[in-house]
């Protein structure tokens, strides 16, 4: 299982810039730090890519309501990805901490949080003695 919840294994593979569940999401982030002893992918909380967010939307939204919530940083819709979910930029970033404090002001916005970037190790090409079969390598 690549995440520590079937949310987040899920999310991972399939929507990568909506990975993270409020279990993960709360959980210090340890960059690639013990990825090469074979950790899981869920302790990769991802790096965040600087003024982007993902702001989910009660309803459909468009970039007049970006303006109009986070104007004062100067918002452009980077992807409507649709259902109310846009990932828009922000040329003046004051930081996560305050795009979510800005989101839990008003009602119809569910969640805000930044865009992270993931990415999942690759094995080693050469594995270690012990974990390879004796019936198939000599």
């Amino acid at each position: 299982m690549i995440g520590r919840c079937l949310l987040c294994s899920l999310a991972v593979l399939a929507l990568p810039v909506m990975a993270g569940c409020t279990p993960c999401a709360t959980t210090p982030n340890t960059g690639n730090a013990g990825m090469e002893n074979g950790e899981s992918v869920a302790t990769n909380k991802g790096e965040r890519v600087p003024g982007e967010y993902i702001i989910a939307f009660d309803n459909s939204a468009d970039e007049d309501l970006a303006q109009a919530v986070f104007g004062d940083y100067a918002p452009t819709v980077k992807r409507d990805m649709g259902g109310g979910l846009l990932l828009i930029i922000l040329e003046e970033d004051p930081g996560p901490a305050v795009i979510a404090e800005i989101a839990k002001e008003f009602e119809f916005i569910r969640y805000a949080e930044p865009n992270r970037v993931y990415r999942i190790p690759t094995p080693p090409e050469d594995p270690p003695e012990k974990i390879r079969r004796p019936s198939v390598d000599p």
